[in-house]
C-alpha cells in the first residue's frame, strides 16, 4: 500500500511539475520571456525569419505584446503559487530538515524523466505555435517596448535599442570570424610543424639501405673485374711458362735440372730414415687424445705421399739429364730423347700436383671432421661446466638466503624477548577517545643485546663461491628492464630525430665545404703557395707565406691551420706555430717568405689557414680566410658526405639516447626514492597503529592466513567483555565478506582472531564492535575503517588484482602555476598529481581568467559550450602539470576583469562572491551536461563552498547522481557562512593540518560536524622543490653531499644580495621568505632581524606587502639597514621565484614566526634544502617542526628526527628563546648543527603520506 501511495504521489508530483513547466513555456513563448525560461524557446523564437515590418507596426506590436505579457505574467504568478503550495503538501515539511542522503531517496528518477519529457514536449509545441505567429524582430522590439514602458521610454528609444542590438550582433559576428581565421591559421601552422610519421621514417631508412646495397654491389663488381684481370694475367703467365717448358732447353735450364735431380736423390736417401718429430700436446681426456692422434696420422700420411711423388718426379728429371761435357753437342736424337724426357717430367709433375691436392683435400677433410667433433665435445663440456657452476651458484645463493633467514629469525626472536623483558605486566593506560590520539611517550632504551651466533662468516664463505659470477644485482636488472621498456615506444622517434639532425648537419657541412672549394686556390701570387703544389691527403706539405705583401710585414708570423672549413680540428694545436724564414736561395720569387710544414689528414678536403702576429694583428684574407684545395677533393667529397652522415647520425643518436637516459635516470631515481619513502611511510603508519592492533605476519600475502591482534583498551571499546570483528576485502567489494566473528581473549587484555585471506584479495577491510545488535558500539577508526594492503593478489585467470581507481574532480579558483595567489594553488596541483600517480583519474575545473599564465597551458582548445545562468558558457580543455584542466569561460565578463581576487574594488557590478558562486554552479552544470559521473567532487575553501549544497539540491536528483562531495578548508579566516553551509552538505571535510583542525574545531561552523572533519597536512612537490634536481641552483646536492652544495648556494646568495663573505669567523645566514602581513608575524620578523644582526648573523628577506602602510614600513627599514648593516642585511621587497630557491638553499636557518598558520609550506621547503626552521608552534608548523630540545617523543612518533627550533607566545621573549638556541648551536657546536641540517634534508615532506590520507577520505566519503 505504501508503494502504491508513493507511486501515485510521484505521478501527481510529475503532473504538477509539468503544469509548472507549461506555464513557464507559455511565458517564454511570448516576446517578453520571463527570467529562467528554457533556452529552447528563445532559440525557436529567434529562429523564425519573416520580413521586416515598419517602425509603426513594431511599436504597435510592442504595445500589444506588453499588455498580453502583463496579463500572462499575472496568470503565471497565481498558478505558480498554487503549484508550489501543492508540491509542498506532497513533499511534507519535515523533508527540508533531512540530510542530503535522505533527500536523494525522495526523488524518483523515472518520474522525473517522464515529467521532464512532458514539459519539453509542451514547451516545444508552444514555441512552434508562437514562432509561426511572431517575427523574431517583433519579439525583440516588444521586449524592448515593455522594458521602456516600465522606465517611461518611448518608441524611438525602442528603435534605437533594436539598432544597437543589430550593431552589436554584427560586431560579435566579425569577432567570431576573426577568431575562426586565427584558429585555422594556428591549426595550419601546427600541422606544418608536425614531425614525419613512422611510414615516412621507414621509407627513408629503406632508401638508405638501398643506397648502401647498390654501393656494395658496385664494389663487388669492381672486385670481380679486378679478379678477372688477375685471372687473365695468371693464365697468360701459365701459358708462357708452358711454352718455356716445350721450348728447346738451354744450358742454364739443363744445369738447373741436373742440380734438382741430384737434390732429389739426396732426399730419397734421407727419406729412408725420416721420422715424425712434430711435437703434439695431448689432452688428458682419452677420446680427445684419439682425435688428436688421428689428425696427426692423417697429416703425416698426406705429407709422405706428397714427398714420394716429388721424389719420383726428381728421379725422372735426373734421368733426363746428361753429362756436362755433352751439353754443347746436341743432336736430333738427343733432342728427341730430351723431348721424351720432358714429357715424362711433365707427366710426373702432374702426378705430383694431383697427389699433393689429393693429400691436402684428405687432410683438410680429416682436420675439419676432427675439429667439428672437438668443437662439439668442447661445447658439451662447456655446457656441463656451466650447469655445474650454476648448480654451485644456486646452492650458494640458497645457502645465503637460508643463513639470512636464520639471522632474521634470530634477530626477531631477540627483539621479541627484549620487548617482553621491557613490557610491564599491567596493560597500558587507555588513550583518550578524541579522533587525534596523542603519541605515546618515548620508550625506554633497550638493554644490551644478548650475544647471538652470527652467520656472517658463513655468508662471507658462500659469497666467495659466487664472487666470480658477474651477474647483475636485482636493482640493476630492474633498472635495465625499466630502461628497455622506456625505450621501446620511443626508439623510432629518436632515430627519426637523429636522422633529421644528421641530414641537416650534413647539408650544412656540404654547403659550407662546397662554398669554400669554389674559392680555394693552390696559390695566391705574391702571398702564399705550396710545396709540392699538389696537397695530398695523408702526406705533408710546406706552406710558404710572403709577409712582405701583407699587414704582417716586419712582424712575427704565427700560422693557424685547420681543415674542411675549420670543421676538422684534429691536431689543430700541433699545427699552430710561428713560421720560420725561408733562406733566400730557396725562394724563386722576391719577398720575405716564411715556411711551415703541415701534416694533411686523410679526411681533408680543403686546407684552411690564417696568420697573425700572435696578438691583435691578423691576416685572414679580408675575413674570408685562406683555403687550399686538397687533391681529388671533389671526388672524395661525395663519399665523405655519406660517411659524415652515418657517423653523425650515430653520434646524434647516442647523444639523444644519453640525454634521454639521463632524464630517465633522474625520473627513475625519483620513483625509487618515492617508493622507498612510501615503504617508510607505511612502516610508520603500522607502528603508529601498533598500540591498537597488529597482524602476524606484518605484511599480508594473498592466499595465506593472518592473525589479527587487537587492543580494545586503547579504543572506544575499552571495558567491553567481548569483541567481534567484521569486514570484507577490496574496499568491501569482494563477494566473500568477513562475517561477525567473536575474537578470542589473549594475555594482557588483547583480542585475537585468525582469518584466511582470499587469493584475489588486494586489501583487507574491517571494523571492531562489542555486539551484533542495534545498540552495539563500533570502533571504525573515526569512520575511516581499518585497511591493510595485501601482496600477490591474482584473479582466477592469474592476472594481478588491483584496487579500483577513483575519478576525482577538483573545483577550485586557483591552480599553480597558471593562477596562483597563495598556497591553495600549490595544493590543488600537487595533491592532484600525487593522487594521479597512484593510478587514479584526476581532473580540475578552473575559471578561465584573462590574467592566467597561458604559456604554462598545453593543448588548450574548445571542449563544449552551453547556455546557462543567463549567458553562454564556453568550456575549454588543456593540460597543466600533466593534469587535465577544464576552463569555464562565461560571456558575462566575470573572469575578464584582469584579477583573480579583488573585483569588489573594480568599477563593475559584480563581486568576488558573485563570480565564484556562479563558477561553482557552472562547474556542476558542465559535469551534468558533459555526462561525467566522477566519484568525488573536491571543492576548496569558501570560493567553491556553494558546490556542496547546490550539488545535493539541484544536481544529484536530476542526473548527476554518482559523485560524493569532499570539502577542504585552507584558511578559516574568510567566508565563514559559506564554509558552514559546505560543512553541513559535504560527505567528508578536511583542513590542511591536524593541529589547525584542533584550533578551529570549536568554531560554530565546524563544531557540529566534527565526526566527518579531519586534519591532513600538506606536502611539497619534489619535482619543483628538490635540491638534487633544482635547475635554479648553482650546484645540486643531497643529504650526503649537502655541505659543499649549500656552501656554493650560500656564496651565490651573498653575491646576489651584495653581502660580504666570511672572514675569520663563518657567519650563518638567516632567510625569510613570506608575504608581509600581520598573520605572518611581521612584528616578530622585524625584531628577529635586528637580534640576528646583533649576534653576528646575516639576514636576507624576500617578500612584499599587500598593505601599502606595511610596505612603507619595510621600505623605511631597508633604508635604515643599508646605512647601518649594508654588508650583512638585504631586504628584497618583491617576489622573485629564482631568488626564493636560492634563499631556501643558501640560508642556514629560516624564520617563520606566524601568528597562525593552517599548514605552511616555507618550513617544508626549507627542510628539504637542509635549512633549519625557526617557527612559532601553531597549526601546521607544530605538526612538521619538532624542537631539538623538547619534541623528541613527538618526532619518534612521526618516524623522523628532531629538525628545528620552536617557541610559544607572541612576544619578543619567545622568538629570542628559539633564535638564540639556534645561533648558539651554530657557533658552539657547528658539527651538531650540520648534522641537524642533514637530518632535515633527508626527511620526506612530499605528498606521499598526505595523498594516502586523502585517498582514505575519498573512499570513506563513498562508503
Amino acid at each position: 500500500e505504501m508503494q502504491e501511495l508513493l507511486l501515485s504521489k510521484r505521478a501527481e508530483l510529475a503532473k504538477l511539475l509539468a503544469e509548472k513547466e507549461q506555464l513557464k513555456s507559455k511565458s517564454a513563448a511570448s516576446s517578453l520571456a520571463p527570467a529562467g525560461a528554457p533556452s529552447q524557446v528563445q532559440e525557436l523564437n529567434s529562429s523564425s525569419a519573416e520580413e521586416e515590418s515598419s517602425a509603426r507596426n513594431l511599436t504597435e506590436s510592442a504595445a500589444a505584446a506588453a499588455e498580453l505579457a502583463q496579463e500572462e505574467r499575472m496568470e503565471y504568478a497565481s498558478k505558480q503559487i498554487e503549484a508550489q503550495s501543492k508540491i509542498k503538501m506532497l513533499l511534507k515539511p519535515e523533508n527540508a530538515k533531512k540530510t542530503p542522503k535522505e533527500k536523494t531517496s525522495k526523488f524518483s528518477k523515472g518520474g522525473r524523466e517522464e515529467a521532464k519529457a512532458a514539459v519539453i514536449a509542451q514547451v516545444q509545441e508552444a514555441a512552434k505555435n508562437k514562432a509561426n505567429a511572431t517575427n523574431s524582430q517583433v519579439g525583440m522590439a516588444a521586449k524592448a517596448g515593455f522594458e521602456s514602458s516600465v522606465r517611461g521610454e518611448g518608441a524611438g528609444s525602442v528603435q534605437a535599442k533594436v539598432a544597437q542590438a543589430a550593431q552589436a550582433q554584427g560586431q560579435l559576428r566579425e569577432q567570431a570570424e576573426v577568431k575562426q581565421m586565427k584558429a585555422q591559421q594556428s591549426k595550419a601552422d601546427g600541422l606544418d610543424d608536425e614531425p614525419l610519421d613512422r611510414l615516412e621514417m621507414e621509407a627513408m631508412i629503406a632508401s638508405r639501405v638501398l643506397e648502401e646495397s647498390e654501393a656494395i654491389v658496385s664494389s663487388a663488381s669492381k672486385t670481380s673485374d679486378s679478379s678477372l684481370t688477375s685471372s687473365n694475367t695468371a693464365k697468360a703467365l701459365a701459358e708462357k711458362a708452358a711454352a718455356r717448358i716445350h721450348s728447346p732447353s738451354t744450358r742454364i735450364q739443363q744445369a738447373a735440372r741436373v742440380a734438382a735431380a741430384r737434390q732429389a736423390e739426396e732426399n730419397i736417401q734421407k727419406d729412408k730414415t725420416i721420422t715424425f718429430k712434430k711435437e703434439i700436446k695431448l689432452p688428458e681426456d682419452l677420446e680427445d687424445r684419439k682425435r688428436v692422434v688421428a689428425v696427426a696420422a692423417a697429416e703425416a700420411a698426406a705429407r709422405a705421399q706428397a714427398r714420394r711423388a716429388s721424389m719420383q718426379a726428381s728421379a725422372a728429371a735426373q734421368r733426363m739429364a746428361v753429362d756436362d761435357s755433352g751439353l754443347e753437342k746436341w743432336s736430333p736424337e738427343a733432342v728427341a730423347k730430351s723431348d721424351t724426357s720432358k714429357a715424362a717430367a711433365v707427366e710426373a709433375a702432374m702426378k705430383v700436383k694431383e697427389a699433393e691436392e689429393s693429400a691436402k683435400a684428405k687432410a683438410a677433410d680429416a682436420t675439419a671432421k676432427v675439429r667439428e667433433e672437438a668443437k662439439a665435445a668442447a661445447k658439451e663440456a662447456t655446457e656441463k661446466a656451466r650447469e655445474a657452476k650454476n648448480l654451485r651458484l644456486a646452492a650458494a645463493k640458497a645457502e645465503i638466503e637460508r643463513l639470512r633467514d636464520e639471522r632474521n629469525r634470530i634477530e626477531k626472536e631477540l627483539k621479541k624477548r627484549t620487548e617482553k623483558m621491557n613490557q610491564p605486566k599491567e596493560v597500558k593506560a587507555a588513550a583518550p577517545k578524541p579522533a587525534v590520539v596523542a603519541p605515546p611517550p618515548s620508550p625506554a632504551p633497550p638493554p644490551a643485546p644478548v650475544p647471538v651466533p652470527e652467520p656472517e662468516l658463513k655468508i662471507a664463505e658462500a659469497l666467495e663461491e659466487v664472487k666470480e659470477e658477474k651477474s647483475k644485482s636485482p636493482a640493476e636488472e630492474e633498472y635495465e628492464l625499466a630502461w628497455a621498456e622506456f625505450c621501446k615506444p620511443r626508439q623510432a622517434g629518436w632515430e627519426l630525430e637523429a636522422t633529421q639532425l644528421a641530414e641537416a648537419e650534413a647539408n650544412r657541412s656540404k654547403e659550407s665545404i662546397a662554398g669554400v672549394l669554389r674559392t680555394a686556390f693552390v696559390q695566391l701570387t705574391g702571398v702564399y703557395k705550396c710545396t709540392p703544389e699538389r696537397v695530398v691527403p695523408g702526406q705533408k706539405v710546406t706552406l710558404l707565406y710572403n709577409r712582405a705583401n701583407t699587414m704582417l710585414a716586419g712582424r712575427k708570423v704565427v700560422i693557424h691551420v685547420g681543415f674542411n672549413n675549420w670543421s676538422d680540428r684534429s691536431g689543430l694545436e700541433a699545427q699552430k706555430a710561428e713560421m720560420t724564414p725561408l733562406p733566400p736561395q730557396r725562394s724563386s720569387e722576391q719577398g720575405d717568405w716564411l715556411a711551415f710544414e703541415v701534416s694533411v689528414p686523410e679526411s681533408a678536403l680543403v686546407l684552411d689557414f690564417v696568420c697573425s702576429d700572435g696578438g691583435a694583428v691578423w691576416d685572414n684574407n679580408n675575413s674570408q680566410d685562406y683555403h687550399i684545395p686538397v687533391d681529388q677533393a671533389s671526388q672524395r667529397f661525395i663519399s665523405q658526405a655519406k660517411d659524415f652522415f652515418q657517423a653523425h647520425f650515430k653520434d646524434l643518436l647516442d647523444q639523444i639516447m644519453e640525454e634521454e637516459k639521463s632524464r630517465f635516470e633522474k625520473k627513475y631515481t625519483r620513483l625509487c626514492l618515492k617508493r622507498d619513502a612510501k615503504e617508510r611511510t607505511s612502516a610508520v603508519m603500522r607502528r603508529q597503529q601498533a598500540h591498537v592492533l597488529y597482524t602476524e605476519p606484518e605484511v599480508l600475502t594473498a592466499g595465506s592466513s593472518v592473525k589479527v591482534v587487537y587492543n580494545p583498551n586503547n579504543t572506544s571499546l575499552s571495558g567491553s567483555q567481548q569483541v567481534f570483528i567484521s569486514g570484507g576485502w577490496n574496499r568491501w567489494q569482494h563477494p566473500t565478506p568477513i562475517q561477525p566473528t567473536l575474537m578470542k581473549r589473549a594475555a594482557g587484555g588483547l583480542m585475537e582472531v585468525t582469518l584466511q585471506v582470499p587469493q584475489d584479495a588486494c586489501l583487507m577491510d574491517f571494523v571492531f564492535h562489542n555486539g551484533t545488535g542495534a545498540n552495539a558500539t563500533y570502533d571504525n577508526r573515526g569512520d575511516l575503517d581499518y585497511h591493510i594492503p595485501i601482496l600477490g593478489a591474482k584473479d582466477a585467470s592469474g592476472q594481478p588484482v588491483k584496487e579500483k581507481s577513483l575519478h576525482i574532480v577538483h573545483v577550485s579558483v586557483e591552480m599553480a602555476p597558471i593562477a596562483k595567489v597563495g598556497g591553495l594553488g600549490d595544493v590543488v596541483t600537487s595533491l592532484g598529481r600525487a593522487v594521479q600517480e597512484e593510478g587514479h583519474t584526476v581532473e580540475v575545473i578552473l575559471p578561465k581568467y584573462d590574467c592566467m599564465k597561458y604559456g604554462e597551458i598545453h593543448d588548450l582548445g574548445h571542449e563544449t559550450s552551453f547556455h546557462w545562468g543567463g549567458t553562454e558558457i564556453e568550456v575549454m580543455r588543456g593540460t597543466v602539470e600533466d593534469l587535465t584542466v577544464f576552463f569555464i569561460s562565461p560571456k558575462n565578463g566575470f573572469f575578464d576583469c584582469g584579477v583573480i581576487y579583488g573585483s569588489d574594488w573594480l568599477p563593475n557590478a559584480f563581486t568576488d562572491p558573485d563570480r565564484f558562486g556562479f563558477f561553482s554552479k557552472a562547474a556542476l552544470e558542465f559535469l551534468l551536461q558533459s555526462g561525467r559521473q566522477p566519484d568525488i567532487i573536491h571543492c576548496h575553501d569558501w570560493q567553491t563552498a556553494p558546490c556542496a549544497r547546490s550539488y545535493w539540491e539541484d544536481y544529484n536528483p536530476y542526473g548527476l547522481g554518482n559523485p560524493r562531495v569532499v570539502f577542504s578548508i585552507h584558511n578559516f579566516s574568510y567566508g565563514e557562512s559559506l564554509v558552514a553551509e559546505a560543512m553541513a552538505y559535504s560527505n567528508k571535510c578536511t583542513t590542511v593540518s591536524p593541529t589547525y583542525a584542533l584550533e578551529i574545531s570549536g568554531e560554530g561552523a565546524i563544531n557540529p560536524h566534527l565526526g566527518k572533519f579531519h586534519g591532513i597536512r600538506n606536502g611539497i612537490d619534489p619535482d619543483i622543490w628538490d635540491p638534487q634536481i633544482d635547475p635554479l641552483l648553482p650546484v645540486n646536492f643531497s643529504a650526503s653531499d649537502m655541505t659543499a652544495g649549500k656552501a656554493a648556494c650560500k656564496q651565490l646568495l651573498r653575491e646576489r644580495s651584495g653581502l660580504r663573505g666570511d672572514g675569520e669567523i663563518e657567519r650563518p645566514i638567516i632567510g625569510v621568505v613570506t608575504r608581509l602581513t600581520h598573520q605572518k608575524g611581521i612584528h616578530l620578523i622585524k625584531h628577529a632581524i635586528y637580534k640576528a644582526l646583533e649576534r653576528g648573523c646575516q639576514v636576507v628577506l624576500l617578500g612584499s606587502a599587500p598593505d601599502k602602510k606595511v610596505q612603507a614600513e619595510f621600505d623605511q627599514m631597508r633604508g635604515e639597514l643599508e646605512g647601518s648593516h649594508n654588508a650583512d642585511a638585504r631586504l628584497h621587497l618583491y617576489y622573485d621565484e629564482p631568488l626564493s630557491h636560492l634563499i631556501y638553499a643558501g640560508s642556514d636557518m629560516l624564520l617563520v614566526p606566524s601568528m597562525f598558520e593552517p599548514c605552511g609550506l616555507s618550513q617544508l621547503i626549507a627542510m628539504s634544502y637542509g635549512t633549519v626552521p625557526i617557527v612559532r608552534r601553531t597549526g601546521g608548523l607544530a605538526d612538521t617542526v619538532f624542537d631539538v630540545d623538547h619534541d623528541q617523543g613527538k618526532a619518534d612518533w612521526e618516524g623522523v628526527g628532531t629538525n628545528g627550533f620552536s617557541f610559544d607566545g607572541t612576544d619578543f621573549g619567545g622568538i629570542e628563546y628559539a633564535l638564540n638556541r639556534a645561533i648558539d648551536m651554530w657557533y658552539t657546536d657547528n658539527n651538531r648543527f650540520k648534522q641537524l641540517q642533514s637530518t632535515c634534508c633527508s626527511q620526506d615532506w612530499s605528498w606521499n603520506r598526505p595523498a594516502h590520507d586523502y585517498l582514505e577520505i575519498y573512499h570513506a566519503a563513498r562508503k
